[in-house]
């Protein structure tokens, strides 16, 4: 298993820890992983696929996760440009995750495009932010 697999799986088990100590939260927002990708481009690599198959084997045993995939490019090329590259990436991912099995209804993007920049090395913010929600319970779903 490649280590970002055991990130994600590792990641997923303390969030289930997590969202049982924490039940007056009514929702749960977690940075799970990112997914990077080269300059302009929007497939993904074979790490990628492999931390999305780790995310998509979780929401299969787990009904009530969603998961929130949030794009991002680096500052080079014109803004409308790299929204509209960010939003492709996140929607390829999600694409995979469909592709899986997942249900298109369990898996929202959105995309930022240079807004929100985690380093000032180009690089790194060509990516895909792999957000976990964990929507509350309801007295409904507990009965």
């Amino acid at each position: 298993m490649r280590r970002s697999c055991l990130h994600v799986v590792w990641s997923l088990m303390w969030l289930s820890v997590a969202s049982a100590q924490d039940a007056s939260n009514p929702s749960e927002r977690t940075l799970l992983d990112r997914i990077y990708f080269d300059v302009s481009a929007t497939s993904l690599s074979a790490d990628a696929r492999a931390t999305l198959d780790a995310v998509a084997t979780v929401l299969h045993r787990e009904a009530e996760t969603v998961v929130h995939l949030a794009g991002h490019t680096d500052p080079s090329g014109r803004r409308w440009a790299n929204v509209l590259l960010s939003r492709a990436r996140a929607e390829a991912a999600k694409a995979y995750l469909v592709s899986l099995g997942v249900s298109s209804d369990r898996v929202s993007t959105a995309g930022h495009g240079s807004a929100v920049p985690i380093d000032p090395t180009p690089a790194r913010n060509r990516r895909v932010d792999v957000y976990v929600i964990r929507a509350a319970r309801t007295e409904a779903h507990q009965k």
